[in-house]
């Protein structure tokens, strides 16, 4: 719990604008990574931690198991770093249930609720977005360019919006 609201505090510091997407064959690697980890393959980690991801294995005190992937505060320096958010995979979950929460930076409770879901579910994983829905000023192919975008502000969708995010939509191909 404290851990995560630390992941939140350490999303809302970033300077806005300054991250550096994953190119295609990189979410896609790590999404084949991250599916591995879901059923215990360790064998992708040294690629996930080669594209910017903190690795660690951890256990709580009532006996459950977990990896954990996260973002250093300044991978590849102060203003920039990849977005690549937070994963958490419980590696004793007989459950398929990936929670999923996109806006983490922009919204006041979705980091709260993603986290109780995922424990009182025992869910397979908990996925955040690592940008904020405004950090980026290059529109995604996947909607619009020329419909007012309302939250942002001026045309179209940033690809830091995880909804419309060519890299990022999809859980970046982690959960089937």
């Amino acid at each position: 719990s404290a851990l995560l609201s630390a992941e939140k505090d350490r999303l809302m510091a970033l300077p806005t604008n300054s991250f550096k997407p994953l190119s295609v064959y990189e979410t896609e690697a790590a999404g084949e990574a991250i599916r591995g980890l879901m059923v215990g393959a360790t064998d992708g980690v040294p690629y996930l931690e080669a594209i910017g991801y903190l690795a660690y294995t951890f256990d709580t005190a009532d006996g459950k198991h977990y990896f954990l992937l996260r973002e250093p505060r300044d991978p590849i320096g102060p203003e920039q770093f990849r977005g690549l958010g937070l994963v958490v995979i419980n590696r004793a979950s007989s459950s398929r249930v990936v929670i999923h929460a996109k806006h983490v930076g922009n919204d006041s409770k979705s980091h709260v609720t993603s986290r109780l879901f995922f424990e009182d579910l025992g869910a397979l994983a908990l996925v955040w977005n690592g940008v904020r829905r405004c950090d980026s000023n290059e529109l995604s192919s996947c909607t619009s360019q020329t419909a007012p975008n309302a939250i942002c502000g001026g045309f179209g969708d940033p690809i830091s919006d995880a909804s419309v995010s060519p890299a990022l939509g999809a859980n970046a191909g982690i959960a089937d």
